[in-house]
């Protein structure tokens, strides 16, 4: 299983995308996932730009340079914004989908949708996701939709956290749809994501790896929390799981001086070889 990171790990915006690229490579990673949600709701983003395209064909010609790999990407969050900003959220889902087309990522990642009562769940996320999922399909790319925790702090989510509802989700949409499974999110709700992943089968697609202490999405490496790897390892064999063993875990390096952020994400390399190797 190959070990791949999102470079949200050298937090700040400012610094160029080719120089995380290349400091993630020394540390050992080759795969990257590119979060598209780290270029949202900031000042002069570049994504946000008119040359925003130009800017990601120069990443990915760097990329392709260095002999690295965007595998997956992070869409927009569509749970970030109140229910009557959903439809004002749908430019920039397919511009996340379009984004990655240009990256030339094989997953584009969205959260499933919530909100109204429980009888309109499935309805609503049908409606949201489908123009996303019809848009990638053409670009003949998938979407993998991901579990969120229920309960985050003081918001409790009423749909999308266990397998039954990304399944349901999945059959709603058609098409290239597959799933993504944050294991940090499970953590949240289950202590056996071996028996979930199990019932996500084949259509597991992409992973956010990421450990906390069952009280909030703290999105740190495995061992940092009490998730029990060995159970989440087991599943992810027994379902014959093709894709990269993906680390979110931005808030491990967060605060830390830069002289030392490439020692951390050296060791997250570390982690992810002994899990994926002895688990």
């Amino acid at each position: 299983m190959e070990l791949s990171t999102s470079l949200n790990v050298y937090a700040s915006i400012g610094q160029s995308y080719e120089e995380k690229i290349k400091r993630a490579k020394k540390c050992g990673f080759k795969y990257f996932d590119f979060n598209i949600t780290d270029y949202y709701g900031y000042k002069d983003s570049l994504y946000t730009k008119s040359n925003w395209k130009d800017w990601l064909k120069s990443v990915k010609e760097f990329a392709d340079k260095e002999d690295v790999i965007f595998y997956q990407s992070h869409g927009l969050m569509y749970e970030a914004f109140k229910k009557d900003r959903y439809s004002l959220c749908m430019d920039e889902a397919l511009r996340s989908v379009e984004a990655a087309k240009i990256m030339d990522v094989k997953w584009v990642v969205f959260h499933p949708v919530d909100f109204g009562t429980p009888k309109d769940f499935l309805k609503n996320n049908r409606e949201e996701l489908l123009p996303i999922a019809e848009y990638a399909e053409r670009l003949d790319i998938g979407i993998a939709i991901e579990n969120i925790p229920v309960k985050l702090g003081d918001v409790h989510h009423e749909y999308g956290y266990t397998s039954e509802h990304l399944n349901e989700i999945r059959e709603a949409l058609g098409g290239q749809v597959g799933f993504c499974w944050d294991t940090g999110h499970a953590n949240l709700t289950t202590k056996d994501q071996k028996k979930e992943i199990l019932k996500l089968g084949d259509a597991l697609k992409v992973l956010h790896v990421a450990d906390n202490l069952s009280y909030s999405d703290d999105h740190m490496p495995p061992f940092y929390g009490d998730a029990d790897w060995k159970n989440i390892m087991e599943g992810l064999r027994e379902v014959n799981y093709q894709g990269t063993f993906n680390f979110e875990t931005h808030n491990f390096t967060r605060g830390l001086p830069d002289e030392l952020i490439d020692d951390a994400v050296s060791l997250m390399y570390k982690i992810g070889k002994y899990i994926t190797v002895n688990y």
